[in-house]
């Protein structure tokens, strides 16, 4: 990569934490084939995840959804029919209802969540 990547690199990490406020949470994901050194400059931490999880939205929604397991179809169709809402979030009450899923969703013994819970 070169300088002018660096560039653009920095003037991304610059702008999020412009854009972030007060946030003392800011989070960015990249793949392993494109590291975002620059960002340790200005205080991020790097954390390595054991593979890159990509799921091509262009195709439209019946054609994912059909891709998906016959018992996770069962999942998303059973959530449905229990009032499940999918949406951007675009509050910070939003953020707050999700995050308040996803810790009750990481304390679930069918899996191994690998990393620490952030407090807000």
């Amino acid at each position: 990569m070169g300088a002018g990547f660096e560039a653009v690199l920095d003037a991304l990490a610059r702008g999020l934490i412009e854009a972030a406020g007060s946030s003392s949470l800011v989070s960015v994901f990249s793949w392993r084939w494109n590291p975002l050194g620059v960002f340790s400059r200005y205080g991020f931490r790097h954390r390595s995840f054991e593979g890159d999880v990509v799921l091509d939205l262009t195709r439209g929604a019946e054609s994912v959804f059909h891709e998906f397991s016959k018992n996770r179809r069962r999942d998303i169709r059973l959530a449905i029919k229990n009032g499940v809402e999918v949406f951007e979030a675009s509050t910070s009450e939003d953020f707050l209802a999700y995050y308040d899923v996803y810790l009750r969703w990481r304390q679930t013994a069918r899996k191994s969540v690998q990393g620490s819970v952030v407090p807000l």
